[in-house]
């Protein structure tokens, strides 16, 4: 696998970022035309664009074109889809890939979080263990017993 270094500065990330939460949003707001009885014909097409077309501003915020073409080619299939269940199933792939674009840094943090409590713990240990030689060394000095 080759990974390209692209540059990518701070307000670039907020962008992106602001562009996955609104694909979040939109997809919000689809399912929820799409789960009324008798959702208005008007209200479901414009669901459609609103999802497509925050596909295609993620596309835009981001400067890997590898990135650019799987969302512009997401936002097209969005659109090109025969029926709801086409759109779900499409939906499900970017769910699961919004998922792990957020749920990574707090995996992270916990796996930073989780390696710092074993190192106190074995800190903790190595100095308990001390602490009981200290004891039994000086209490067979003096004679006592614990």
């Amino acid at each position: 696998m080759h990974l390209t270094s692209t540059k990518f500065s701070k307000s670039l990330e907020i962008e992106w970022k602001g562009a996955i939460e609104n694909i979040e949003k939109q997809i919000v707001e689809y399912r929820a035309v799409f789960n009324q009885p008798k959702a208005d014909p008007e209200r479901k097409a414009a669901a459609v664009e609103g999802v497509a077309a925050a596909m295609e501003e993620a596309a835009e915020s981001h400067n890997d074109p590898k990135v650019k073409q799987y969302w512009t080619q997401n936002a097209q299939k969005f659109r090109g889809a025969s029926d709801e269940f086409e759109r779900e199933s499409l939906l499900e792939d970017v769910v699961k890939g919004i998922a792990l674009i957020i749920g990574t840094p707090f995996a992270l943090v916990g796996a930073a979080l989780m390696a710092a409590g074993m190192i106190l713990e074995g800190i903790t240990k190595v100095l308990k263990g001390l602490g009981l030689l200290f004891i039994k060394g000086f209490l067979s000095t003096t004679g006592r017993k614990l």
